[in-house]
């Protein structure tokens, strides 16, 4: 069953402008789409298309938690031309690259130095999402809203910052759960001080905020999501020095609270490290705006 677009809106959204204001409802039947998208089951992934197979070498992304948490961080970084951030749109320079596998050993030495970071493994989860921006029921086979998000005004970049919510909230709630299955090995915490130790409290309520504005996409293709700039990357490898010095080039932080985001952007780690240039190396990331 095809997604269904739905009704054509009044006031569409239009990029470059400021997103429309959501109504709870809008927020609670989004919340329930990217919840049922990044369904661990392999079963349901396969039946949703958001299967991706298996390996530590794929050509597409993943559609997980970890992965919208990737495209918020990265949805903020700028342009080169000092411009952009939380836009609704990525680079995408260098996707869709399966890059070298551990277990061959012609690729030890056949792979290209890698120097920047980029967007590679953003490619379905931006896809993903987009169905659930311009249609009304996926990944549901029932309607969810009345028109789709697009239509009714909303922005890209503030679909992708509730998503980035979700994700977050799910990515917790394993984490604490993990607290009482996995203490043994890598969960030290609750075995080296206690359960209450390793629980991630939550100090107030994370709010979501309305209002950003798209990037205007020149995309040859038509996908909204596609920058047509250039984007600002780190070093791949760089050390400490070079990541502070980031941020504080680039987008004014200092090291306190800069430092603090890399925390959050820790939780993408992934194994497919040279699938997606970024996940595993906690410290080369960009800033988000769903956690300022």
């Amino acid at each position: 069953m095809d997604p269904t677009p739905g009704p054509l809106g009044e006031t569409p959204y239009i990029p470059g402008t400021p997103g429309g204001q959501w109504t709870d409802d809008e927020v609670l039947a989004t919340r329930l789409r990217v919840l049922q998208m990044i369904h661990p089951h392999w079963g349901v992934k396969k039946a949703q298309g958001t299967w991706n197979g298996v390996g530590a070498v794929t050509e597409i992304g993943q559609v997980t938690e970890n992965t919208i948490l990737r495209l918020v961080f990265h949805d903020c970084g700028k342009y080169t031309d000092g411009t952009g951030g939380c836009d609704g749109c990525i680079d995408w320079k260098g996707m869709n690259h399966a890059g070298p596998s551990a277990n061959n050993k012609a690729d030890y030495y056949g792979t290209e130095p890698i120097d920047k970071t980029d967007n590679n493994g953003m490619d379905q989860i931006t896809e993903k999402l987009e169905l659930i921006y311009t249609t009304i029921d996926w990944p549901f086979q029932n309607a969810s809203l009345e028109m789709s998000l697009q239509q009714s005004g909303k922005s890209r970049a503030d679909l992708w910052d509730l998503a980035g919510l979700v994700a977050l909230e799910r990515t917790l709630e394993r984490a604490n759960r993990a607290c009482d299955l996995d203490y043994h090995a890598r969960q030290q915490v609750t075995l080296l001080e206690n359960r209450d130790k390793c629980e991630i409290k939550l100090k107030k309520p994370l709010k979501f905020l309305t209002g950003r504005s798209d990037c205007l996409s020149e995309d040859p293709e038509g996908r909204g999501y596609v920058a047509s700039k250039a984007e600002v990357h780190p070093k791949m490898f760089g050390d400490a020095k070079h990541v502070i010095d980031f941020g504080k080039t680039i987008f004014g932080m200092d090291a306190e609270h800069w430092t603090a985001l890399q925390a959050i952007h820790g939780i993408v780690h992934s194994p497919k490290i040279w699938e997606s240039s970024t996940p595993g190396l906690a410290l080369v990331t960009f800033p988000t705006c769903t956690l300022s």
